[in-house]
């Protein structure tokens, strides 16, 4: 029997990363006179788990079990409320959270903030996908994808993005996307599956398809690996799941005759486990274990085999001479190297001199000496492709920057040279470029964004670097301002409510109309011009939302409303200028600069429907005041019965002045009574 094992079986490197973490937690609290537990399993390997108890590192399930000891987060991750309550406990916490889950937590967080609605495909009982959903408000999560569909259905207008949880098989994952853009949602997808569980699901398809039967080794916790039975068992062949040596049906294997036998296992599972049950098996027949790729080598009819390669020297050197052609290194070898115009990237269009000057480090891959010309030539291609793959892996799990140079500009982007060929789009270059040919031969800085393994590329993104600085600037320059402050800052745009202030590069505030002075502004632009230099005193900070208030006016001496309305008095009449209008009546300041309030009532004993009816800003008015309250500064005025008044002032003049007239004696009355009588 042959036993083939496939070349991904075992730990990836989230895993592998997860129990490096762990213990060297372990060693770093026992330094300290201080314990270490992991909250839940580090990983879904019981063996594993048992393994790392017995190092000083084991699994509880409360905060409240963690007394005096450290506290490491599993490569699944935790929920939002777990790490707040933590802190609040004042636990030492090491965050050994997988790379591509927080990846799948960041973009799900940054779609529900932008107003979008996120659906993961995956099991919510997973406490990967239970950990993500703490972050969110209201996402559809499922493996169904009617149940998603139905959820999806119930939110029509709503704008989708489908994630997935890791270990998810992309292929499913597409289908539930595709379904739902058959349904008329507006939905994008972005793939979340972790690129080395896709590299294993794939290797454990083909690997099906060439032996009898399939093992698959892995926790029975473990979703990548219930994946890879999945995978196994849709083959139609014979598939054993098994945790570990002592779980498989040894004899029954051998019963069965099978000719070729292969093994997978799940990520989270130790070498140590995988090499029992493949010794195990090996020694059911005369033949020794083999490879993956030994075994498509054996049968080309799938795969031709790969031919022997020449191991090739990677040297790293300095620049001494550039030409349109080629360019000279000294790498040690006493000579310069010789490095062709084609071994120094793989895009056509870019020259020599747009990528290296005299100086520059190079690192390239020493070729054949050509003895007839005198000529050791290199190549920096073929030395990138030696190491860039992992090193791009790195960055992206990482998400530390690259820098690479700009080679060609191609539609909708350009092509970014890191040693592997990376595509930017143009909208996440970090600016608007009319021409983009007009920037090949820059360096730049990015982020991988997206790994594609069928090919070794990348898709990168500057503007993510760039976002991410900003926002890195922005928190540390918004921790500087503090309630009561006085800062110098510049106007950056008027509207019509108010003005925003820059403080700091990427920190607004918003000064109201009502904080620019003690007087009544009826617009910013009166007295404010965008570019302006202020100064101005922070009054409110809004942590949770970013929001910082401002005013101008508590800068100035606050004007005193009793020396204004001193000479004010309740019933008295004076004259006034209307200064604004509203709905529900005019604002009049008086003489002294005190504003009183006309209550649209109070305008006449006419039914006003609105006070631009009958009064403009600017006209001069009579007013009674009919109270002040110095207690608030309100006065109340009314220019009806100003008019009253003023009426009732003109009769009695003119009733005083006419009483003389109209003054009758007896004898008056009495000649009239005999005078009517004798009529």
């Amino acid at each position: 029997m042959k036993v083939i094992l496939a070349e991904s079986a075992g730990f990836c490197a989230g895993v592998r990363r997860a129990v490096d973490i762990a213990v060297d937690a372990v060693g770093k609290a026992e330094a300290e006179g201080r314990g270490c537990a992991t909250l839940g399993p580090l990983i879904h390997n019981d063996d594993m788990i048992r393994s790392l108890e017995r190092q000083g590192l084991p699994s509880v399930s409360e905060l409240s079990e963690t007394a005096g000891r450290d506290i490491v987060v599993p490569s699944h991750g935790t929920s939002s409320g777990v790490l707040k309550e933590a802190a609040s406990m004042g636990l030492r916490v090491v965050d050994a959270t997988c790379p591509h889950v927080n990846r799948l937590k960041k973009k799900a967080v940054d779609w529900e903030a932008g107003g979008g609605t996120v659906v993961i495909v995956g099991d919510r009982r997973h406490p990967e996908i239970s950990g993500v959903a703490s972050y969110l408000r209201d996402p559809i999560i499922s493996d169904d994808q009617e149940e998603i569909l139905k959820g999806a259905a119930s939110r029509r207008g709503e704008r989708f993005l489908v994630l997935a949880q890791t270990t998810q098989v992309a292929e499913f994952v597409i289908g539930v996307f595709e379904a739902l853009r058959a349904a008329g949602h507006d939905v994008i997808y972005k793939n979340t599956v972790c690129p080395a569980t896709k590299e294993r699901q794939e290797e454990t398809r083909r690997l099906s398809c060439k032996v009898d039967a399939m093992i698959v080794i892995g926790g029975p916790k473990s979703a990548n690996t219930r994946r890879l039975e999945e995978i196994a068992g849709a083959s139609g062949k014979p598939t054993y799941r098994v945790a570990n040596l002592s779980e498989l049906d040894v004899k029954g294997i051998k019963d069965a005759g099978y000719d070729k036998l292969g093994i997978t296992a799940g990520a989270s599972t130790p070498d140590g486990i995988i090499k029992e049950v493949v010794k195990a098996m090996a020694d059911l027949g005369a033949e020794k274990e083999m490879t993956m790729a030994e075994l498509e080598q054996l049968y080309p009819e799938k795969k031709e085999a790969a031919p022997v390669k020449k191991e090739l020297q990677v040297v790293t050197g300095k620049v001494t001479l550039v030409t349109d052609d080629e360019v000279l290194a000294d790498v040690g070898q006493g000579a310069d190297v010789h490095v062709p115009k084609d071994q120094l990237t793989f895009s056509k269009s870019v020259l020599p001199g747009q990528l290296f000057q005299p100086g520059d480090e190079i690192t390239v891959a020493l070729e054949d000496f050509d003895a007839q010309k005198d000529v050791q030539y290199a190549s920096k291609v073929k030395a990138d492709a030696i190491t860039s793959w992992e090193r791009a892996k790195g960055a992206f799990e990482s998400g530390s920057p690259l820098e690479g140079v700009i080679v060609e500009a191609v539609k909708a982007g350009v092509v970014v040279d890191l040693g592997l060929r990376a595509f930017m789009p143009a909208s996440q270059i970090g600016k608007r470029i009319e021409d983009l040919s007009t920037i090949v031969g820059t360096k730049v800085r990015v982020k991988v964004v997206e790994l594609e393994e069928n090919r070794k590329g990348a898709v990168v993104s500057a503007r993510a670097l760039l976002e991410e600085e900003a926002a890195r600037q922005r928190e540390e320059n918004f921790s500087k301002v503090q309630v009561g402050s006085v800062l110098q800052g510049v106007v950056r745009k008027i509207m019509p409510f108010g003005a925003f202030i820059n403080l700091f590069p990427g920190v607004d505030g918003l000064l109201h109309v009502s904080e620019i002075s003690w007087q009544r502004v009826g617009n910013p632009s009166e007295v404010l011009n965008e570019g302006m230099n202020v100064e101005i005193k922070v009054i409110a900070i809004d942590d949770a939302r970013g929001k910082i208030s401002l005013s101008m006016k508590q800068l100035a001496e606050k004007p005193r409303f009793k020396t204004m309305a001193v000479d004010l008095d309740e019933g008295g009449i004076y004259s006034g200028t209307v200064v604004k209008l509203m709905s529900f009546g005019a604002f009049i300041r008086l003489e002294g600069g005190a504003e009183g309030l006309v209550h649209v009532s109070q305008i006449s004993d006419s039914r006003v429907q609105s006070p631009e009816d009958v009064l403009s800003v600017g006209q001069e008015v009579k007013v009674k005041v009919l109270s002040v309250n110095h207690e608030n500064g309100r006065i109340s005025l009314s220019i009806k019965e100003a008019a009253d008044r003023a009426e009732r002032e003109k009769y009695e003049d003119y009733m005083k002045s006419s009483e003389e007239d109209f003054k009758i004696t007896i004898a008056d009355r009495i000649r009239i009574k005999q005078q009517s009588g004798k009529r």
